[in-house]
Formats: C-alpha cells, sequence, structure tokens
C-alpha cells in the first residue's frame, strides 16, 4: 500500500524572536521548529506571556521574521514582500480575534462581508455567502444590526463568520472564548470547531486553557520559548 503524503499548513524551522535590541534579553522564541498537517485543528497552548500571541503573528506574516523560517501553505514567508503578504493573508487566512475586533459603524452583513469586498466578489454573491454562513452559524436574523446590539457570545460568532465567508485554507483563533462566560464559551467553541472541521479548514486554536486545548486534534505547547508537541504533532 503506498503511503498518504500529508501536506504540511505551516512549517516552521529554527525560529527565534526576542524583543530589545539587548543580546542579553531573553527571546520569547527560542529555534522552535515544527510541521503543523493541514485539515486539522491544532491547539498553540501557553501561559500568558508564553509567546502564543507573537507565534501568531509571525506566521501570519504581520511580525518580520528575525531568524529561521515559515513556509506558509506552500510560501516562504521571508521571501515575500509586504505587499505579498498582505494578499496571502487576504485570500488565504482568516482571523478571530478575543476581542472580536467587529468595526462598530458597520453592520453585521456588512462585517462579514468585508473580506468577500476586499477579494473583489460582487454584492450578490456576498449577499449569498453571508446569508447561507449566517444561516448556519444561526445569527441569520442579525444581519441588519449594529455589533453593539449584540451579546459577547453572538459577537464572536459574527467574528467566526468574518474569518471563514471568503473560505481560507488557514483560519487562526488567538483565545477566542476568552472573552466569553463559560457556557457561552463552550457553544463558540462548539461553533468555530464544527464549522472548521465540516469545511476542512486548518484551524490554529491559540489558548492557555488545557480544556480547549482537549477540544483539539494536536496539541501544541510553547513554554520558555520551547515548543513541545503532542497527539502526532511532529517538533523536532
Amino acid at each position: 500500500m503506498t503511503a498518504t503524503h500529508v501536506i504540511d499548513a505551516i512549517t516552521l524551522e529554527n525560529l527565534s524572536h526576542r524583543y530589545g535590541s539587548e543580546a542579553s534579553t531573553p527571546p520569547v522564541l527560542n529555534g522552535i521548529s515544527a510541521h503543523i498537517p493541514s485539515q486539522g485543528v491544532v491547539a498553540l497552548l501557553g501561559q500568558s506571556g508564553s509567546g502564543k500571541s507573537t507565534l501568531l503573528n509571525l506566521i501570519s506574516g504581520l511580525e518580520p521574521l528575525q531568524s529561521g523560517s515559515i513556509t506558509l501553505l506552500g510560501h516562504s514567508l521571508g521571501t515575500l514582500s509586504d505587499q505579498q503578504r498582505t494578499l496571502l493573508r487576504r485570500s488565504k487566512l482568516g482571523f478571530v480575534y478575543q476581542a472580536f475586533n467587529l468595526i462598530p459603524t458597520l453592520t453585521v452583513e456588512e462585517n462579514i462581508s468585508l473580506p468577500l469586498a476586499l477579494n473583489g466578489i460582487s454584492p450578490p454573491s456576498q449577499h449569498e455567502r453571508v446569508t447561507a454562513l449566517t444561516d448556519q452559524l444561526g445569527i441569520a436574523d442579525k444581519l441588519r444590526q449594529f455589533p453593539d446590539r449584540l451579546s459577547g457570545g453572538e459577537q464572536q460568532r459574527v467574528a467566526i463568520a468574518r474569518a471563514l465567508i471568503h473560505q481560507p485554507e488557514l483560519v487562526l483563533a488567538d483565545e477566542p472564548t476568552g472573552n466569553l462566560d463559560a457556557a457561552t464559551g463552550r457553544r463558540v467553541l462548539e461553533t468555530l470547531l464544527d464549522v472548521s472541521r465540516i469545511e476542512q479548514r486548518t484551524l490554529i486554536l491559540v489558548t492557555h486553557s488545557e480544556e480547549v486545548a482537549a477540544s483539539a486534534d494536536l496539541t501544541l505547547t510553547l513554554e520558555d520559548g520551547h515548543l513541545t508537541g503532542r497527539s502526532g504533532v511532529s517538533v523536532w
């Protein structure tokens, strides 16, 4: 039987990063390397200040590389221009933030449609996609409302819809349940996991919670600048 070749969504090689110019400053990331396969849910576990958000920013190309390399969806980030990284994020990545980051002056539909508009999708197609996805997420009746009229759980579902609407290959979620109560957080997490798996997206879920990490297929733990893996993630 021929072995199935698993394509990596992300490859990290000897990645290091520090803040400040002093060589004596401890690195936030210290020579980490890993293969992260596509079409699965990966939890990035670590305490506050461990460097999880820094790693997420490096993976997305928002933070410039200092040392090492990142291959993202087949693209070597170090070889791309700022504009190329922007276009890659716009077309291939979706983001879910702890603080929702919805635009208060836009309606729910306008917030969700924004990635489609940036990618040149026509308004009728935008509306069709938004209607289908928000129905799936249980917020189809909120399209004309503004974010401040929604509960925290509803706002986060809008943020999830915005992250998924342009059908990205990779979704990055930075503590997506951190600003929600426990019950609402569980419902939102289940929604994010279900939609990601149904649509076969790669989901990187940043968290400090072991309970949240237990929902993932694979787990990476970031501690003292080093990355350790379990549940099948290759880390060396």
